[in-house]
């Protein structure tokens, strides 16, 4: 099943529970209300520039209070703020997530899928941040597949630029920077920040803290010591996973108000209770339907007896 399949089955099954769960509302401010810039900016890529983006990003921290503060958990953080999210197979290696905009209900809907591969907790919270990048910079009435080569290119490096802005905001993360040409000192860095040392570097070069000979050094370090591939901390740090929906099929089990069933079926979908499972991030066997337990204790009971009296 392809990865637009999985995609719009997974958005179904959301609608059908949504009968019965009032999810967060989406709460993502546009641009425009998050920094003044002429119209003709907010259609055209090629109008926004570094320090828009800047702008942009440290906004949208402050719209959801997040101050200068690392962000532990940013698929957590998008979920609480009303994006629905799953984490499933793409059809490449190439594409660690995507996101898509619907309107579902006169209501718009934004749903960020993130690949299910081995992917540690630095990469995840970048690559959810890139889409979220997307959805606040970029006119959602563009068909990706019809724009030029050179313009995709330059919404890749928009997205990713937003990433860095967003979960490494510039003074904090400047404060930080002690040793800038240490790679060691990236290490502990990553421990507080949650992002990989490979994109701290890159946005140590965006904000001049480093110059390009002293980012390619870095860069030179990381090939020579293999860490391009696998980072100190990837094995420890925990990845960021969905949890809304499968709290929310849990919630409705619970409490009896659907069975697992209904779930499987939902919207007349012939799908296997396999593939609902993993479409929605469940734990396996979640949605096995639960046989009626009787106990022998339930099937015998005490006989009452009253106290006679028998006059001794």
């Amino acid at each position: 099943m392809s990865q637009v399949e999985k995609t719009k089955y997974f958005s179904k099954i959301c609608d059908f529970l949504e009968n019965y769960i009032d999810f967060p509302q989406m709460n993502l401010p546009s641009v425009k209300d998050l920094i003044e810039l002429p119209e003709p900016y907010l259609d055209n890529p090629k109008l926004l520039e570094r320090d828009h983006i800047e702008q942009i990003a440290l906004s949208l921290r402050n719209f959801w209070g997040l101050g200068e503060e690392p962000i532990t958990n940013i698929v957590f953080l998008l979920e609480k703020n009303g994006f629905i999210m799953t984490s499933l197979a793409t059809d490449t290696e190439k594409i660690d997530a995507f996101s898509q905009r619907q309107m579902v209900r006169n209501k718009e809907r934004y749903i960020i899928v993130l690949g299910d591969g081995k992917q540690s907790a630095s990469r995840r919270q970048f690559d959810t941040a890139h889409e979220l990048g997307h959805m606040v910079l970029h006119n959602w009435n563009t068909d990706f597949n019809d724009i030029y080569l050179e313009e995709h290119r330059l919404i890749e490096q928009q997205a990713d630029a937003f990433a860095g802005a967003f979960l490494l905001p510039r003074d904090a993360f400047k404060k930080d920077l002690h040793y800038p040409n240490n790679l060691s000192f990236y290490i502990e860095l990553k421990k507080k920040w949650k992002v990989s040392i490979q994109a701290m570097i890159v946005r140590a070069f965006h904000l001049e803290i480093i110059n390009y000979n002293q980012y390619t050094y870095l860069m030179k370090q990381m090939n020579q010591k293999g860490l391009r591939k696998k980072e100190p901390l990837d094995d420890i740090l925990a990845v960021p996973q969905p949890i809304l929906i499968s709290k929310a099929v849990e919630m409705l089990l619970d409490n009896n108000i659907l069975k697992p069933r209904d779930i499987i079926e939902a919207n007349g979908f012939k799908l296997s209770q396999d593939m609902v499972e993993y479409l929605l991030n469940l734990k396996k066997g979640m949605l096995n339907e639960k046989s009626e337990k009787v106990s022998m204790e339930s099937l015998l009971h005490f006989k009452e007896f009253e106290n006679e009296s028998n006059g001794r």
